[in-house]
């Protein structure tokens, strides 16, 4: 699923990935993790692989630029690491805010301690919401940012090799 945090309709999603199983198609749940455990277990019974977004290791950089705190995000992560459900870890890469190489080390660091992670996804930063903002009304906070350079996202991407994780870099 996608296109917005689907764990905000518990209930929804874990009857709808229930109905999926049901009829042997593959799920995959893409989460930001920041979820009560209780309506996650319940989803992850019908869940065959989890791609979890990490975007900040430092609870207060994460609180500052999310609005919320990190550390239900991170115990979650545990959490499902410890059910061996295969989980892809991602990182979007956003130039001033989440690309310094500290919480890149940091989230690595983080993603090495978890069995189940399978890969590391770094996702450059992109414009493509802008017009979305705009015909909304809404401010755009990353006014003007540019996605990060490709010999950035290449260094990021050895960085991630040095950990021992695979790693793949998404196409901007």
């Amino acid at each position: 699923m996608g296109g917005g945090e689907p764990t905000m309709q518990p209930g929804f999603l874990a009857e709808f990935l229930r109905k999926c199983h049901e009829q042997g198609i593959h799920t995959a749940l893409d989460t930001s993790g920041y979820v009560k455990w209780q309506e996650l277990e319940e989803i992850l019974k019908h869940v065959d692989l989890v791609l979890y977004d990490l975007k900040y290791i430092d609870p207060a950089k994460h609180a500052e630029y999310t609005g919320v705190s990190n550390e239900l995000i991170l115990e979650n992560a545990r959490r499902i690491s410890g059910k061996a459900i295969p989980m892809f870890v991602r990182v979007p890469v956003i130039p001033g805010y989440t690309d310094g190489e500290n919480n890149i080390i940091g989230i690595l660091e983080f993603a090495r301690t978890l069995e189940s992670v399978a890969k590391v996804d770094l996702l450059p930063f992109h414009r493509l919401g802008e017009p979305k903002y705009k015909k909304l009304g809404r401010n755009y906070v990353f006014e003007g940012a540019q996605p990060p350079a490709d010999e950035h996202m290449s260094r990021l991407k050895r960085l991630v090799a040095s950990f021992g994780l695979p790693a793949k870099t998404v196409s901007k």
